[in-house]
């Protein structure tokens, strides 16, 4: 494939993504050989154009070579510990987690990545709620305090619970949780 063909192909499946084509936009990527591509944001779209089509392997492998050409981005290694994730890997997304926070230590995302992982673990719920009462005082995201109430609920913190819940009424009454 030469660089116009390239340059057309890439411009297409771009446009399929962003139209939210996404088995489209992977019929193109598959022609492509990714290992050959220096464009890391260009491979961070194709794995997650192979990521929305449940591909995760295909998704992971793209993202290692992004990984290979930009070690240190936090984007690429946080997304790298979700798709090991999804494939499974409790222990790989772990090993992301702790690279994550070495080079994002001030990054909220890695309360999120760590609930997650001790939510794959199936670690005690006290544990989860401290991850997400911490990301609560840096940030406060409607999601993730729906999971909290939700957890207090579970871990029968009736008092918790409904403090979370009406918080989230007053922050996000009009909000999808």
């Amino acid at each position: 494939m030469d660089k116009n063909e390239f340059r057309l192909k890439t411009e297409q499946m771009l446009n399929y993504m962003s139209n939210k084509a996404y088995k489209e936009a992977k019929d193109i990527a598959d022609m492509i050989d990714w290992r050959k591509v220096k464009n890391t944001s260009l491979l961070c779209a194709v794995s997650e154009i192979y990521e929305y089509n449940a591909e995760y392997q295909k998704s992971r492998d793209i993202l290692f070579l992004a990984y290979d050409r930009q070690p240190d981005s936090r984007k690429i290694i946080y997304r790298l510990a979700i798709l090991a994730l999804k494939l499974g890997e409790v222990r790989e997304a772990a090993d992301c987690y702790k690279e994550f926070v070495a080079v994002a230590p001030k990054d909220p995302n890695q309360y999120v990545l760590k609930y997650k992982i001790l939510k794959a673990k199936k670690a005690p719920i006290a544990e989860q709620i401290e991850v997400l009462e911490a990301f609560k005082k840096v940030e406060y995201v409607e999601k993730w305090s729906f999971e909290l109430a939700r957890l207090y609920h579970e871990a029968g913190m009736v008092s918790e619970c409904i403090e979370e819940c009406d918080d989230l009424v007053l922050w996000f009454s009009e909000g999808k949780y």
